[in-house]
């Protein structure tokens, strides 16, 4: 092991200084793709199982080390499944770009910034909605999210990429709407699809009262960095999911400080 450690910084060059940084670069840039989703613990899970094969091959534990091969053999084929969202984003990001784009993208990537940007959800408009949905007693399911596409989900309802406002929000989900069954999806200032099918949370210890709009609101919000709002048709009371967990009966001016420290990052 000392041997193996000596001949490694014996061999080290300004060369392997550049391979390092560009590589510890390109992974804190994917850290801040998967941030906040259950995709960031699987790639922890998948580097923790990668890390204990080398280390276990170095020193000689053979059963051990070929079991964690066995699993660091598979990983390319894991983060493939497990991150087809998001290399779906990057790929399409990087088809889009002509050769100006993919100079600013190298930019973005050395100044540290993010490569997915998108414009500021207009925070009054959905309080707006949220409050006058609520006094009518109409059931809503509102997601927002900061990723411009959001595709897996869109697909499943009706794409509308409409401007952003509280009378859009208010007619979508009003009783008669044949677009009031399911979820909203709103990047930004647009409204980007409608009557969207959610997948349901499966924790097993939730309240009863909670009904399927709640339990939808919670399984996206496992699935994806995205803050969602539900309004119930019974109650008319407003709740909101966030990283698998549900606040129920909260005041509109609460709904709006969270989309505000959503939208500047500084939700926890």
């Amino acid at each position: 092991m000392y041997q193996y450690i000596q001949d490694f910084f014996t061999q080290f060059t300004w060369l392997d200084v550049i391979d390092y940084l560009l590589v510890a670069l390109l992974l804190y840039q994917f850290y801040k793709l998967i941030k906040g989703t259950p995709a960031l613990t699987i790639f922890l899970g998948l580097g923790a199982l990668y890390l204990l094969y080398l280390v276990t091959e170095q020193i000689g534990l053979k059963v051990l080390s070929r079991l964690f091969g066995q699993f660091a053999g598979v990983g390319a084929i894991a983060l493939i499944i497990v991150f087809q969202q998001e290399i779906r984003r990057f790929l399409l990001f990087i088809g889009k770009a002509g050769v100006t784009g993919h100079r600013n993208l190298l930019l973005k990537l050395f100044k540290g910034k993010s490569v997915f940007t998108s414009q500021e959800p207009d925070v009054s408009e959905i309080i707006s909605a949220l409050q006058k949905l609520s006094s009518q007693k109409s059931g809503a399911l509102i997601v927002i999210t900061d990723q411009p596409e959001f595709k897996p989900y869109e697909d499943t309802g009706v794409a509308l990429h409409a401007q952003l406002t509280a009378e859009l929000l208010e007619n979508i989900f009003f009783k008669n709407s044949p677009l009031h069954d399911g979820a909203v999806i709103i990047s930004g200032k647009v409204v980007l699809a409608a009557r969207v099918i959610l997948p349901v949370t499966e924790q097993a210890n939730l309240d009863g009262n909670l009904g399927l709009r709640h339990r939808a609101a919670i399984g996206i919000s496992e699935h994806a960095d995205v803050l969602v709002f539900v309004v119930s048709e019974q109650s008319g009371e407003l709740s909101m999911a966030y990283r698998g967990k549900i606040f129920t009966n909260i005041a509109p001016d609460f709904a709006k400080k969270k989309c505000k420290e959503y939208k500047a990052h500084k939700l926890r």
